[in-house]
């Protein structure tokens, strides 16, 4: 049974959590059940995944929208120097 007044974390175990800890920046706190950490830094990490791919999908939407931007500016372009080319 765990003592909650002492750390119950191995130095091994120690490492991991302020390891992940810091990358959570914080987020999850090492606390002094090793296996309720466990628990908590995997959920912590979980919801930092689907943030990330979150975002990677909105900067994906920007990137294809400037794309089409500029595809389009390209095609302009082009339709302005055919038309200066048939110019007298």
């Amino acid at each position: 049974m765990l003592n909650n007044t002492t750390n119950d974390y191995t130095a091994d175990e120690m490492l991991v959590c302020e390891y992940l800890n810091r990358i959570t920046n914080n987020l999850i706190g090492c606390g002094t059940d090793p296996i309720q950490f466990l628990i908590s830094s995997h959920e912590a990490l979980t919801q930092r995944i689907k943030g990330l791919e979150a975002e990677l999908s909105y900067q994906k939407g920007l990137n294809e929208g400037l794309r089409t931007k500029n595809d389009y500016q390209s095609e302009q372009l082009e339709s302005l120097r055919r038309l200066i080319a048939r110019s007298p």
